[in-house]
């Protein structure tokens, strides 16, 4: 199949893309100087050979896309947000319609795709890295959403590319635009191509010649009915709730996950605090009553109660979401770990060894309890199989084994 894809689907499709490129080429110069006194005329031809480029990359990969739903139309104060699993996405949606959009810069091939379109009709590229572009765009797209005469513009809120398995945080910007919000649901079949483009593992170039050594690109467009902010609901609470239609059409895992980690590194500062919040919790967890077994707690995402300056009850109440915490017993004395100053006054402060020697009780105690459930399962299952071996083989047998192991099943759990 690889020879396949490479030495036979490959230069054909390549074939495709370079007479489409070229005709499309052909049909801009011809516009340019024919249409050259009438402008209007012109980007309307022009709109209609970028759908047709569209149309070109797709079936140089082989593309199968199906579009379900009202086609869009020309209308004010109205904007299309979308999933976002890679640059095709655009190229998806340009096929079907002429969409003006609002995606980041790029270089490249990319580059000089986005310089294409946007010598066409009115685009909105940023940086993701130049703060000062984020109040430029909120104020190009209040301007491009409230004419008529502009074409419907299509964000992807999720400010990254997602492998289209899940759907992350939604950027609430689109939605404070006071506009009605028309949901896309873009979902790719994964079992003819992967379509995730991972933009800083791969340049584009890389990612499209993947694309046309793929089997097909196959994909469902849907368009889904407008939603509009209801009374009293917030910006970010619409998004959400926006996210949940387009991650129930396409079949997809709403996550709170911000798309902005995938590009920048967690700040030391602030890993420093979620480690010094662990250290605390697992302080207040040894220095509890003794008589609880021990347990492990899986999230470290608390507050701790030096750095909040709150009382064991409050913090409690806080903390009582994780299971994993014992109830907290304010008028019982700690134990013999907890120190005392010369002057009266408690520290609750553990030292290294304090918490190490916590640390071998609680592990050997639940490594012995683990070991002994394990023993006690392995004999019963044991003993299960010979209660059938031994029915097969005497007919009476069976009831005296069960007597038997009842017998001492009730003498274990006795003990």
């Amino acid at each position: 199949s690889l020879w396949f894809r490479w030495f036979v689907l490959l230069p054909v499709r390549m074939i495709i893309l370079l007479l489409g490129i070229g005709a499309c080429v052909s049909g801009f110069s011809v516009t340019q100087r024919l249409l050259r006194n009438q402008p209007h005329a012109r980007k309307f031809v022009q709109k209609w050979i970028i759908c047709l480029l569209g149309s070109c990359f797709v079936a140089s990969w082989g593309g199968v896309i199906r579009y379900h739903g009202a086609r869009p139309k020309r209308r004010e104060n109205q904007i299309f947000v979308a999933n976002h699993t890679s640059m095709i996405d655009a190229i998806l949606l340009i096929k079907d319609y002429p969409f003006a959009l609002v995606a980041q810069r790029h270089g490249g091939v990319a580059g000089k795709l986005q310089d294409l379109l946007l010598s066409v009709q009115n685009h909105v590229w940023f940086d993701r890295e130049e703060g000062r572009d984020r109040k430029l765009v909120s104020a190009l797209l209040k301007a491009h959403v409230a004419s008529a005469e502009n074409e419907p513009i299509v964000v992807f809120p999720e400010g990254t590319c997602v492998n289209n398995e899940y759907c992350i945080m939604f950027k609430k910007g689109a939605f404070e635009l006071g506009a009605t919000v028309y949901p896309v649901a873009i979902k790719y079949d994964k079992r003819y191509a992967d379509c995730f483009w991972n933009s800083s593992a791969s340049t584009f170039s890389r990612h499209l010649l993947d694309l046309m050594t793929s089997w097909a690109v196959v994909a469902d467009v849907y368009y889904l009915d407008p939603q509009h902010i209801r009374p009293g609901e917030s910006s970010s609470e619409f998004s959400g709730r926006v996210k949940e239609l387009i991650c129930e059409k396409a079949g997809l895992i709403g996550v709170n996950w911000d798309g902005f980690l995938k590009r920048h590194r967690i700040s030391d500062k602030f890993l420093a605090q979620r480690q010094k919040s662990f250290a605390q919790l697992l302080e207040r967890r040894f220095t509890s009553p003794v008589g609880l077994p021990p347990r492990v707690s899986s999230s470290i995402a608390l507050v701790g109660p030096s750095s909040m300056k709150l009382s064991d009850e409050r913090l409690h109440g806080m903390d009582s979401g994780l299971r994993t915490l014992p109830p907290w017993n304010p008028m019982r004395k700690r134990e013999s770990h907890v120190r005392h100053s010369r002057d009266g006054s408690s520290d609750s402060s553990l030292n290294e060894e304090d918490v190490l020697r916590a640390m071998d009780v609680n592990s050997e105690r639940a490594i012995s309890d683990h070991i002994s459930n394990r023993i006690f399962f392995l004999f019963a299952a044991l003993a299960a199989l010979v209660g059938v071996v031994v029915s097969l083989i005497r007919p009476g047998g069976a009831t005296q084994f069960q007597r038997i192991f009842a017998k001492f099943f009730d003498g274990v759990v006795g003990t």
